[in-house]
């Protein structure tokens, strides 16, 4: 609770994540939770390398998409 304080954030903020639209949105916008589970099975499925991986990662940003809401998408489109 103290920290939540520092931060400004209160209990029915950390309760409610879908007000958090980065952290829970409908498909196919990208969501951290999607990103996530993508990301880890693709180290196992794919054989993806962990270099491959920390370049999708740095490659990420946070946009406002035509809703003005924030969703994380990629710098560039080769990825």
């Amino acid at each position: 609770m103290r920290e939540l304080k520092k931060l400004g954030i209160t209990v029915a903020e950390v309760e409610d994540y879908k007000i958090y639209t980065i952290a829970d949105n409908p498909g196919p916008q990208l969501s951290s939770d999607r990103l996530e589970y993508t990301l880890s099975s693709g180290s196992r499925l794919w054989n993806m390398e962990l270099v491959e991986l920390k370049e999708m990662y740095d490659d990420l940003e946070i946009f406002t998409n035509e809703k003005q809401e924030q969703e994380i998408g990629f710098k560039t489109k080769e990825l």
